[in-house]
């Protein structure tokens, strides 16, 4: 059998379906043809140069990376250095790149299941949110409806369990007198004012308050939008990328830091915790896993492993009472390029020709340690 762009894509989305990705990522294919064939493919954590340059001297024809090359749209493809540079040597070298990245995260036995196997956990299983839900009730008017409940779905409303912009509205009529202090975007100062407006409700995950009022406040017309936003009873039961599982047995902290920078070969490790805590339940997720502490916590976790760790998680970490491990964004996930490369065999024809799978050997972590 002769493999095109098309039946790697299909063998993909089989290990790590691409609609488990996240809203935000950009999984898939994002340089070039479906129905090119394909004979060799390089497995990275990550695509830049260099990886380009490997791929034409082991004349590979795909490139498979964790982390997308393409976030964002691009306005030009020029020989301007970063990106644009790489996705038109890529085009010009006829070389495909897929990303598999959030929905490999996410998988059956896919980075989160492999980084909590390698420390040693057991009785692994998706972390479940279970978090808090809020609804917003805003009133808007009519012709900024779309323009307002765009802006609020990318921040996050409208999300809840398999389902995303969700809502509801019902037109009425809004009220106001715009006082001397005002800069009314609609009326005059001192006028009774009515305005054919939206009675505009959406739910989304609490942890997303801040992010939606600001978002509220800049995309509304009206200087002071009226708004409401209630605590609901019912929580998302959301099933996350992270994974939580058990230790064979309870350690001490030294000595679970100790085995998780030997088995993740980790250069070192950041840390929140009490050395006379013991640690039994823990939680794991690959890269940037901060937006998971409260659901770890909640979960019951004594620890959640992670990356990429800011000031102020390590204080919300303390304030959760939770053991918080930064262990580096690449350490957690540079074990990609091999994992892939098992899935990938595991799902091939094993009597019929396949393409075949090379791992790269210039994947780099680019920051270092002075100490």
């Amino acid at each position: 059998m002769v493999y095109s762009v098309s039946d790697v894509l299909k063998m993909l989305n089989e290990i790590a379906p691409f609609n488990l990705a996240e809203e935000w990522d950009n999984s898939g294919l994002q340089v070039g043809a479906r129905d090119q064939n394909v004979e060799k493919i390089l497995l990275t954590l990550d695509v830049d140069e260099k990886i380009i340059e490997e791929a034409l001297n082991r004349d590979c024809e795909m490139i498979i990376s964790h982390h997308p090359l393409i976030f964002s749209q691009l306005d030009s493809v020029t020989e301007a250095s970063g990106t644009e540079k790489i996705v038109r040597s890529l085009i010009q070298n006829e070389i495909t790149l897929i990303s598999a990245h959030t929905n490999f995260d996410k998988c059956e036995g896919g980075m989160n299941d492999y980084l909590a196997d390698k420390i040693g956990l057991k009785n692994i299983k998706p972390l479940n949110d279970d978090e808090d839900m809020n609804k917003l009730v805003v009133f808007v008017p009519v012709d900024s409806l779309q323009a307002v409940k765009n802006s609020l779905h990318e921040a996050g409303a409208g999300e809840f369990e398999k389902y995303d912009m969700a809502g509801f509205y019902s037109e009425g009529t809004g009220t106001f007198r715009p006082l001397e202090a005002s800069s009314p975007a609609v009326g005059e100062k001192g006028d009774y004012t009515e305005v054919s407006e939206y009675r505009l409700e959406m739910i989304y995950p609490a942890r997303f308050t801040d992010k939606i009022i600001s978002c509220l406040e800049r995309e509304h017309p009206y200087e002071e939008p009226a708004y409401d936003i209630f605590r609901l009873e019912q929580h998302s039961g959301e099933i996350l990328p992270a994974r939580t599982g058990e230790l064979p047995q309870k350690m001490g902290l030294n000595e679970f830091l100790t085995g998780v920078k030997e088995e993740l070969d980790a250069e070192n490790l950041k840390y929140f915790g009490h050395d006379d805590r013991d640690i039994k339940h823990v939680a794991v997720v690959c890269g940037s896993g901060s937006d998971f502490i409260g659901a770890a916590a909640k979960s019951g976790a004594d620890a959640l492993l992670t990356g990429d760790i800011k000031y102020h998680d390590w204080q919300l970490a303390r304030d959760k009472d939770l053991i918080l491990i930064n262990a580096g964004h690449y350490d957690t996930e540079k074990h990609f390029a091999g994992l892939m490369a098992e899935r990938i065999m595991a799902a091939l024809d094993s009597d019929g020709f396949h393409p075949e799978l090379i791992l790269s050997d210039r994947q780099e972590n680019l920051s270092e340690t002075f100490a």
